[in-house]
């Protein structure tokens, strides 16, 4: 794919293969350094919009393939994604590596290295997702539940070491696409939950998962996307009879302003969570008329089955801001 690249990338190449030493007065290195950076930023985009045209060119409509050529192809897209991931400039590297040491903490640094690797966690999570409960029926398809997961995780870890190294960072993250591969992270977990054995305790068994939707309940206020989800995913919990502790571990981990708002209207248990206090008892006022989530799973059908459907199926109402 031919790609108009910022001119000032040639200067810096030019530069590197002088092997010109940066300079060294504490001004002209800050502008060298900065230059270099936003630089290096804009070529990794460029570099990472390739890799999805290649991908997006080798897949025509039209092509016939089977349904193990095309996952295969899929999977030769992740290993390119990996790559340029792992070739990232090291102030790019993912801080939710176990690996993590602190990088730079200047806003710039932080929210470009967060868009760059949300890009690619939302991208792998979103081409994996349809594939992700028919691991249960054919095992061949367990890649795209470990990628589900592994990206869901790295995304978690993420805010956890933000909030850790530079807690100043996160009221700004609602710029980048963080906010949306959160909610892509929580949807993971959920889909999980839905078609996977039943737990008896989240803070054992899905910690992270617990962590991402304590997480996602902090930033109800940023966004009417995550008050969406959290409409959507209490109508799943619900639809699929996730177990009555899952249902009181998930509706104590979000606000209280939340919880009476979602998971509690929502329940079809009895349980202390679900009763508002004194004072917000008009929280919980009956809704008029259907919502529109209310009719997409009323179109899904009593056949509908969380083990092997194509969940990109179920979550077609959210593609516009995924």
């Amino acid at each position: 794919m031919a790609v108009n690249k910022p001119s000032v990338v040639g200067v810096v190449h030019e530069i590197n293969a002088k092997q010109a030493a940066p300079p060294t007065a504490p001004s002209q290195l800050q502008q060298y350094q900065e230059l270099a950076t936003d630089v290096a930023y804009f070529r990794a985009r460029i570099h990472l919009a390739e890799l999805a045209r290649e991908y997006t060119d080798s897949s025509p409509i039209s092509a016939a393939r089977t349904r193990d050529d095309t996952y295969q192809h899929l999977l030769d897209y992740e290993a390119k994604l990996d790559a340029y991931q792992e070739s990232l400039p090291q102030v790019f590297q993912p801080c939710a590596r176990s690996n993590y040491a602190p990088r730079p903490k200047t806003q710039q640094l932080v929210l470009q290295r967060t868009q760059l690797n949300c890009v690619i966690y939302i991208t792998k999570c979103i081409l994996h997702l349809q594939y992700m409960a028919l691991h249960n029926a054919d095992p061949r398809y367990a890649p795209s539940r470990k990628t589900c997961s592994d990206c869901a995780r790295d995304i978690i870890r993420m805010h956890r070491n933000y909030r850790t190294h530079c807690p100043w960072i996160i009221p700004k993250l609602k710029t980048t696409t963080f906010l949306r591969a959160l909610i892509l992270a929580n949807a993971v977990f959920l889909l999980d939950l839905c078609s996977g054995p039943a737990t008896a305790s989240l803070e054992k068994d899905r910690p992270d998962g617990l962590e991402g939707w304590k997480l996602l309940g902090l930033m109800w206020d940023d966004s009417n996307l995550v008050d969406q989800f959290l409409e959507f995913a209490t109508h799943m919990l619900v639809k699929y009879g996730v177990c009555p502790s899952t249902m009181a571990e998930l509706t104590e981990a979000l606000p209280a302003e939340v919880r009476w708002r979602h998971l509690a209207n929502g329940s079809a248990y009895e349980s202390p969570a679900a009763v508002p206090p004194p004072g917000e008892a008009g929280l919980l006022l009956p809704v008029a008329a259907p919502t529109e989530t209310d009719q997409k799973w009323q179109m899904l059908g009593a056949d509908f089955e969380p083990r092997t459907i194509s969940w990109d199926n179920v979550l077609w109402g959210f593609d516009a801001f995924m």
